[in-house]
């Protein structure tokens, strides 16, 4: 029987809830853990903080968190807590493999290292407060110095449920016993299982693979148990044996297993687009330690996806301000925005106009006035989101329409009948102290789509506001 699948949840004594003592937000202060199994083969944890700048060695994991329940009951410094199913069995996993008397850290250019099981660990789900809005957003923030930092990575893959064999014939060959003669097509199909394990489809695994010094992956198999495959042996590999990967994300990292130097944020973002996520807003804070530090945005979860994305407006702009113009730049960055929104559930006309406002009619209309050889991108100052701005819905003025169309000869500029008004939600911004007010329009034509804006907004200039907020 597969020993994976036998495992049930199961209670120790629920005596008193594990609750995390507040970590000093004020420094670099963190969580490690160490395993150690009692008499009865429960696991059990003890919790240390240290500032990171002096915390002893220690080995991070990068793993799935999945499904919400079932959950199991590990003990923490004496009391509960529980933890989900993945990290239950990469716990179990690795109590097995792991030695208690091997070398406790191996040589600098050792790659073949094997964390010891009374190891420090740093493993997010445990060791951040999570019911704590605060502490996640300063733990996020030093998760790229953290993952760098540690003496390795232990990458959790569980159970290849494509071709279960696949940790024999990719396992780390200093450790395990190999056939000469293995199959291309076996090889092929053992790669492409592999990479399509939902552990690649997460987003925060990017930069944990990314930033790190040294890489083990740990599978299991349901008869040899848990195996250790090196990472950088498993990318070599898959650039040398044909598979298809439909994944792109899986693509990015393999591809990439080396890359050092650091992203700009457009990049990262756009690469790993796909990547899944429990909180929509991590597929931005989740990269963060991939990006250029002059381009890093703040992580605070109390942030709308609303305000998330005007902050990566802002960015976007200065990053562009760092670039030759070209028109693909423009589009290439409204194109990322436009896709976020989509993948974020928030793309409304209102959206769709704001963008339109700032990524193309901004551009034409400083084509017009200063030539394209003398052009210079507006900077944005602040912007905001109202929602149900306008109260009712009357047809703007036809001088307060801005609209567009974009046709082979360039971009067409003429006001729009009445039959369009205003969306429910508005967005502004403010460049040199004056604000504009952005509405997408919608048809009161039904023989129009009234799910598209076609190109049509209204812009409002409002004047006299130093405040940087729209009315």
């Amino acid at each position: 029987m597969d020993r994976e699948e036998s495992t049930k949840p199961f209670d120790i004594e629920p005596i008193r809830r594990y609750r995390h003592q507040p970590l000093d937000t004020s420094t670099q202060q963190i969580r490690l853990i160490k395993l150690r199994l009692n008499q009865q083969n429960r696991l059990q944890f003890d919790v240390s903080v240290f500032e990171l700048t002096s915390a002893p060695p220690f080995v991070a994991l990068s793993y799935t968190w999945g499904p919400p329940s079932p959950q199991f009951n590990i003990s923490v410094n004496g009391k509960s807590l529980r933890i989900r199913k993945n990290l239950f069995r990469f716990f179990q996993a690795y109590a097995r493999i792991t030695n208690e008397g091997s070398p406790r850290i191996p040589p600098l250019e050792c790659h073949n290292w094997e964390p010891r099981r009374d190891a420090y660990l740093w493993i997010d789900q445990i060791c951040i407060d999570q019911s704590s809005v605060d502490e996640r957003n300063h733990q996020v923030g030093l998760m790229a110095s953290i993952y760098a930092t540690s003496y390795g990575t232990i990458i959790w893959l569980g159970y290849i449920r494509g071709y279960p064999d696949a940790p024999l014939l990719l396992g780390d060959s200093t450790k395990q016993d190999y056939h000469y003669a293995i199959r291309t097509l076996d090889l092929a199909q053992a790669i492409e299982s592999v990479s399509e394990q939902e552990y690649f489809t997460r987003v925060w695994v990017v930069q944990e693979i990314f930033l790190s010094i040294r890489r083990k992956v740990l599978c299991s198999h349901p008869t040899a148990g848990p195996i250790w495959m090196n990472w950088d042996q498993l990318c070599v590999r898959a650039k040398s044996y044909p598979y298809d990967v439909s994944w792109k994300p899986a693509t990015n990292l393999l591809d990439g297993y080396n890359q050092k130097s650091q992203m700009t944020l457009s990049y990262a973002i756009d690469a790993f687009d796909q990547s899944r996520c429990q909180d929509p807003r991590d597929k931005v804070y989740g990269l963060m330690g991939l990006v250029k530090k002059e381009q890093r945005l703040t992580i605070d979860y109390a942030k709308s996806l609303q305000e998330l994305l005007l902050d990566l407006v802002a960015a976007f702009h200065r990053e562009l301000a760092q670039k030759s113009k070209s028109d693909y730049s423009y589009f290439k960055y409204k194109f990322i925005l436009e896709k976020l929104g989509r993948s974020w559930g928030i793309m409304s006309a209102s959206l769709a106009a704001l963008l339109e406002d700032v990524w193309v009619k901004s551009r034409y209309d400083c084509y017009q006035r200063f030539g394209s050889k003398l052009f210079r991108y507006p900077h944005i100052q602040a912007m905001g989101f109202l929602p149900k701005a306008s109260d009712q819905n009357t047809n703007l003025e036809l001088e307060e329409v801005m609209s567009y169309t974009m046709t082979a000869a360039g971009y067409s500029l003429y006001p729009q009948p009445s039959e369009w008004i205003l969306t429910d939600d508005c967005w502004w911004y403010q460049i040199d102290g004056t604000i504009y007010e952005i509405y997408g329009l919608v048809s009161l034509d039904r023989s129009r789509d009234k799910n598209t804006t076609s190109g049509y907004y209204g812009r409002r200039l409002i004047r006299g506001n130093k405040n940087g907020k729209a009315r």
